[in-house]
């Protein structure tokens, strides 16, 4: 092994690198302004105005640990800030009244936070690639782990999510380095110390966000293994599970203090996450099973691309063929891919990339291990096996720059945006089914009228202050619609659709007198050769309203 550690170590270094540049190259695309609803920026900002430390009165279902994270790593820019002598009052005085405006009064500042947020998630994304070749050198090698570490890098869904400010960042980084802790365990040997650092550890990734609640399948898993340690003592027992869930419970409170703090707020976390799981959530049925496991299976070739993806298959073929690898701690660690699959296909009401960007990390150490078998084993001879590797690399390396350049200056909503403030009149009003940061540029608001008409009617918060939240359904959404100049629709409205509305949007949208399409942007993705990040939007529909008759 001497002899291959400096070569793993340069080709690390260039591994880290590259990820830094794919992330550096649009970090700045579309600043100032917002372009997703889970981008966290805001309520971290909205948090020390409001001097609400241990809640967040943003709603949204994931507690607050996340925000902690990003206010610190805003730090470093606003204290630049001051020392070159910016006037914060006019930013406090313009923030006050919402983003927008403060996009509009200090565009620069605006731009200089997001970036600041952006770097972090970057950086996190680095720390995830670093410690996932850690963790697949401890289990299957370092080749495996050089090979799981690339694969990782370009990876469509995790460069997608780094360059947002959301709570995924911190939630990957804490789940790997849990994992990590649990790879240094072996049968003869149980590390108390390791263990109870895992479950604090844990314990932070699910008040960073719910998902990581997976966790605690590989947690009990562990837990079971040592408890059946003939050599134990019931009173050791005793203590060791006493001790794992005090300091799981620790890690939880440290991310959402509010569940102790006297404070006269709502439990914010628990509302928004019923509400978010009563929009997501549906009862499981065999056709909604099936389409939910080709979904699954598109998102996932979309994010690694389709050659990878038959190397993760190897790798999964070879994690339950190969006794060795699937000995203790190997399970406990790859384990908590169930409880998140079984959600994604047997319980939510649709799969998309962002829900899946949790499993990214190890499903990349087991296509690091299909490689790895490719390589060692299935290529014919030296030459052969050097060059097909080398092709998918080449391969995986364009086909993400390819999603970069989208993030950079290709997403459907940069195009949208330019055609609306082009081709509508300021002042027009227009009716819209999704969040705009989802279909158009923000500051679009400031131009026109804009009302909304959306699935996240249940949503108390409304950060749009030009905005009306008016729930609509059947004939009350034609009447709703009906009146305004233009209606913007895309191709992620079916949520809005299946509360009530589908038929009659069918019936309206294709045909209908009263509407003209007058303009249709459309992102061609094609799994081979056109990735489509999982927030740029597939089709953007924009019509315009021939009737004037405006609805009472």
């Amino acid at each position: 092994m001497k002899r291959f550690a400096l070569p793993i170590l340069w080709i690390m270094i260039l591994v880290i690198c590259l990820k830094l540049a794919l992330g550096l190259y649009g970090i700045t695309w579309g600043n100032p302004d917002r372009w997703d609803v889970d981008d966290r920026l805001t309520a971290a900002l909205r948090m020390v105005s409001e001097k609400t430390f241990f809640y967040s009165t943003v709603q949204f279902a994931h507690p607050v640990f996340y925000l902690y994270f990003l206010l610190a790593a805003l730090v470093p820019y606003l204290v630049f800030l001051k020392l070159t002598g910016f006037d914060f009052q006019i930013a406090r005085e313009a923030a006050s009244a919402s983003w927008l405006n403060l996009t509009r009064v200090c565009p620069d500042l605006a731009s200089g936070m997001l970036i600041s947020g952006r770097v972090s998630s970057l950086l996190l994304g680095a720390g995830t690639v670093l410690i996932v070749f850690f963790l697949a050198r401890r289990i299957y090698g370092a080749r495996a782990a050089i090979f799981s570490a690339i694969i990782l890098t370009l990876n469509v869904g995790l460069l997608g999510t780094n360059y947002l400010i959301k709570n995924e960042n911190l939630a990957l980084f804490l789940i790997v380095l849990v994992l990590y802790i649990w790879s240094g365990f072996s049968q003869k040997e149980f590390k108390y110390k390791r263990f109870y650092l895992s479950c604090f550890l844990s314990g932070l990734a699910i008040g960073t966000k719910l998902d990581s609640a997976i966790l605690l399948f590989g947690i009990g898993l562990m837990m079971l293994h040592h408890l059946r340690s003939p050599i134990l003592k019931i009173s050791r027992k005793t203590v060791f599970i006493l001790a794992s869930c005090i300091f799981l419970l620790l890690g939880i409170l440290a991310g959402y203090p509010r569940l102790i703090v006297p404070v006269d707020a709502p439990m914010g976390v628990i509302d928004g996450s019923v509400k978010a799981f009563s929009i997501l959530f549906s009862v499981p049925t065999i056709s909604n099973i099936a389409q939910q496991v080709r979904t699954v299976a598109l998102n996932l070739a979309a994010s690694f691309n389709v050659v990878i993806l038959v190397f993760l298959v190897l790798g999964i073929r070879a994690f339950f063929a190969r006794r060795e690898n699937f000995k203790y701690p190997a399970y406990p660690i790859f384990s908590i891919l169930i409880p998140y699959f079984f959600i994604n296909i047997f319980l939510y009401r649709f799969a998309a990339t962002k829900f899946l960007v949790l499993s990214l990390p190890l499903l990349a150490v087991l296509a690091g291990l299909g490689f790895e078998l490719f390589w060692v084993k299935m290529a014919p001879r030296k030459p052969a096996r050097a060059a097909l590797s080398i092709l998918t690399l080449i391969y995986s390396l364009f086909y993400i720059v390819r999603a970069d350049m989208v993030f950079a200056k290709d997403d459907t909503r940069y195009i949208s945006t330019r055609w609306m403030d082009k081709n509508i009149p300021a002042g027009a009003s227009i009716a819209i089914l999704q969040q705009p940061e989802l279909i158009f540029s923000s500051f679009l608001i400031g131009k026109y009228r804009v009302y909304y008409f959306g699935e996240r009617l249940s949503y108390d918060n409304n950060p749009y202050p030009k905005m009306r939240m008016t729930d609509m359904k059947g004939e009350a959404f034609l009447k709703g619609i009906s009146g305004y100049d233009y209606v913007v629709l895309s191709s992620w409205d079916r949520m809005a659709f299946e509360t009530g509305t589908k038929d009659t949007v069918k019936e309206t949208f294709s045909g209908n007198s009263n509407y003209e399409l007058v303009e249709t942007v459309q992102y061609d993705e094609d799994l081979f050769f056109n990735p489509r990040p999982s927030h740029t939007c597939p089709t953007i529909f924009i019509f315009k309203t021939l009737s004037k008759e405006r609805a009472s």
